[in-house]
């Protein structure tokens, strides 16, 4: 086979161990931190990792998307609780209410790992 349908059983398997191995595959050229980020920090297709102050969270999701890019997989609805981290991030790869204007006093509520998830307080 050359290619693999969507939706198949094993569709969440094949592409968790295409992520892994474009980790591996690259980790000569990224940070130990990133690398280790795409084993422990991705859940089925969230990407969820916390850090200590927002240049961390920036050169995080940079060298994330890049990592990532060299396997072909393309992260997208990107959202932080920080407005600098959010900004940081290409209009396109936003989550879609950051793709237009967002005032951040608003109430924002999210998905993620199927649970709702207040941004501007950071809790589930």
């Amino acid at each position: 086979m050359v290619a693999h349908l969507f939706g198949a059983v094993s569709s969440p398997a094949c592409a968790n161990i295409a992520l892994h191995q474009t980790a591996v595959d690259n980790k000569a050229d990224f940070d130990p931190e990133v690398v280790d980020s795409i084993f422990r920090n991705f859940y089925v297709d969230d990407f969820l990792k916390s850090v200590d102050t927002d240049e961390q969270a920036v050169a995080t999701a940079k060298a994330t998307r890049e990592l990532c890019q060299k396997g072909g997989f393309r992260l997208t609805k990107w959202i932080c609780t920080s407005e600098v981290v959010n900004d940081s991030i290409p209009v396109e790869d936003k989550a879609k209410t950051l793709q237009h204007d967002l005032n951040y006093s608003d109430q924002q509520i999210e998905r993620a790992l199927g649970v709702a998830w207040l941004v501007d307080t950071d809790t589930f």
